[in-house]
């Protein structure tokens, strides 16, 4: 017997494969994948079927830097071109997606509200409270411990001595987790100030 129409064209399997960019610590597991290429799409004479993958996004599985890459799962696309109907559904595409590297956000640490000091013969500086920026909406960064602060000379002056600073540590959290491990201290500075003379007088000061 002869089996007539009509006849059922099942729709191509594709395989896609995307790049995924590294990026630096945000607070949230999003991912920016790139369309790299497909597996199976049909040619004729050289010319590929028009299906497009645009706008694809990934999700890390942690948020945090490890040192090393961190699986990323694919999450979503948008699937175009004139013979995207001849394909399986974005659904059921296979996926491949490379893993990539969350790094550290660098942050800064300064002292604005540095205190002159009267002369008593040591580099002792009093710092204030620490101002951090570069941290992510959302995160609460703090200063743990004690931080020090050191006058580059001890000797009285009528221009500003820098000071430098032995920082206490940083920590981060975001609500109730602690996201220190997102972060680096790219610097630690506090303003310069001046060694005044004693209330007894009898210093001279250096210019």
């Amino acid at each position: 017997w002869k089996k007539t129409g009509p006849f059922a064209i099942n729709k191509r399997p594709l395989t896609v494969t995307f790049t995924t960019a590294d990026k630096v610590y945000d607070g949230n597991a999003t991912a920016t994948l790139t369309f790299a290429s497909f597996s199976n799409l049909v040619s004729i004479s050289g010319t590929n079927d028009d299906v497009t993958i645009t706008g694809a996004t990934g999700t890390f599985a942690g948020i945090l830097p490890t040192g090393s890459d961190i699986a990323v799962t694919f999450a979503s696309a948008t699937v175009g071109g004139t013979k995207k109907d001849n394909y399986v559904a974005l659904t059921a595409m296979t996926k491949n997606v490379p893993a990539a590297e969350i790094t550290k956000k660098d942050v800064t640490v300064t002292y604005p509200n540095s205190q002159d000091k009267s002369h008593d013969g040591n580099t002792q500086a009093v710092l204030g409270a620490a101002t951090i920026t570069g941290g992510v909406t959302g995160d609460t960064l703090t200063i743990e411990g004690t931080a020090t602060g050191t006058f580059a000379s001890s000797d009285i002056s009528t221009t500003a001595h820098a000071i430098t600073v032995s920082p206490g540590t940083l920590k981060a959290m975001k609500g109730t987790t602690v996201v220190t491990a997102g972060y680096n201290v790219a610097s630690t500075t506090a303003t310069s100030r001046k060694v005044l003379g004693s209330a007894r007088g009898g210093v001279r000061a250096r210019d």
